[in-house]
């Protein structure tokens, strides 16, 4: 069994990266007059809460009429059936023109296009939020960064959705399994999966040495908090080079010593479906379907997952691999341990098992099963819904029901 640690930096004074695109969508949606469904899922991505948001609405104006369809829409962002009369009772303020300038994206960043309808159909294209673009330009930034301080040989090298950083050796070995595994993903899923992610958020450092890995760890923690983020562990490097992949802010960071060539494959694999489970949804996706999409990737060139990954402020010990995952998961089944899709999307890379990350494997399979459903899912967890809600909604079955699916698909695995 392979282990990823995740670290999660803190921003001194303007809170987390979240927060930096909550101010930055909140500050274009002033731009634009009453508040838009659009607008409450940026806030809601940002963490606003729901009493913040209610506040913008009835001092901006509603930029919407509640129908039939917008108040499922809202119930769906887990807005109360008693705040949802409250818009009700509000009359909806005139639409922004659609001939409306379309916002700036940061220097050097591709253009940003306007976001389509909240209804836009399966099989769109993802459209970045200029919150969303600003976010990553300041990922590749901080990369470029990390980079030239960590006085390593690593080069950044492009591919489709995620950029490899490692030395041209490493990187000639390591360029063609990447570029598989998106195109596996992109052959199985429709659009916006499909199109996979930005590579200016989605990152990929290979490092050759246990040297140049310190070394790089070293200019990555600095870079961090030189742009401000404040790590929550009071000494984050201890815990980073305490284990041999870290992932940071839209950076996997992998010490290749030691480390045999599937075993590298493995991680690429996993490291490229966490990143689009990360970046597709808005980071709303919960730890079981982040951590299962990477293990789905993995399966895609690989017939068995093997990579967990763990809270980077957390110290346990998973234990011993000691069966095939499906096996751990059909026996959580025959003894009913599994006891709702629901229970296994509040899981947490803080507290979760090694049954439950097999687990939430073999749920993303299930799901992934019908690969439509799913691009339609990814774009529910986007927009902010609750992922219990969007599940039953977009596969038309209650808890109950999907269980049972779900317990069928995994004994007539092989």
């Amino acid at each position: 069994m392979l282990r990823l640690l995740i670290i999660a930096p803190i921003l001194i004074g303007m809170g987390s990266t979240s927060d930096r695109a909550e101010a930055l969508a909140a500050e274009e949606s002033a731009q634009s007059g009453p508040v838009t469904l659009d607008d409450i899922r940026e806030l809601r991505r940002g963490r606003q809460t729901f009493k913040q948001i209610m506040d913008q609405i009835q001092e901006r104006g509603l930029g919407f009429v509640v129908d039939e369809p917008t108040e499922r829409k809202l119930r769906g962002m887990g807005f109360t059936l008693k705040m949802v009369a409250q818009l009700k009772g509000m009359k909806a303020a005139a639409e922004v023109p659609a001939a409306a300038a379309e916002p700036a994206g940061p220097a050097g960043a591709e253009p940003v296009r306007r976001e389509e309808p909240a209804d836009k159909p399966v099989g769109a294209r993802r459209v970045l939020t200029a919150a969303a673009a600003q976010e990553y330009a300041d990922t590749a930034e901080r990369v470029k960064k990390i980079v030239a301080l960590s006085n390593t040989a690593v080069k950044a090298h492009g591919t489709p959705h995620i950029t490899l950083l490692a030395n041209p050796r490493v990187a000639a070995q390591a360029l063609p399994v990447l570029e598989q595994v998106q195109k596996l993903i992109a052959a199985r899923f429709p659009e916006p999966i499909a199109s996979g992610v930005d590579y200016r958020g989605s990152n990929i450092a290979l490092l050759e040495s246990r040297y140049e890995y310190e070394n790089w760890m070293k200019a990555l923690v600095k870079v961090h908090q030189d742009s401000g983020l404040k790590f929550q562990s009071q000494d984050p490097l201890k815990a980073m080079l305490a284990s041999d992949s870290v992932f940071v802010q839209g950076l996997f960071s992998v010490n290749l010593q030691g480390m045999d060539a599937e075993a590298v494959r493995r991680r690429l694999a996993f490291s490229a479906g966490f990143q689009y489970m990360e970046q597709l949804t808005g980071n709303n996706a919960p730890a079981a379907l982040r951590t299962g999409f990477g293990n789905l990737a993995e399966v895609m060139m690989f017939r068995e997952p093997t990579i967990t990954v763990l809270s980077g402020y957390t110290d346990r010990r998973l234990g011993a691999q000691r069966a095939r995952w499906v096996d751990l998961v059909r026996q959580k089944f025959a003894a009913n341990k599994v006891a709702s899709v629901a229970n296994a999307l509040v899981y947490t890379t803080g507290t979760m098992t090694l049954d439950q990350y097999a687990e939430a494997w073999s749920l993303t399979e299930f799901l992934a099963s019908a690969p439509q459903n799913y691009a339609e899912l990814v774009v529910e967890l986007e927009k902010g819904t609750d992922p219990a809600t969007a599940i039953e909604n977009i596969y038309g079955l209650k808890d109950e029901a999907l269980l049972k699916r779900w317990t069928q698909f995994v004994q007539g695995k092989p």
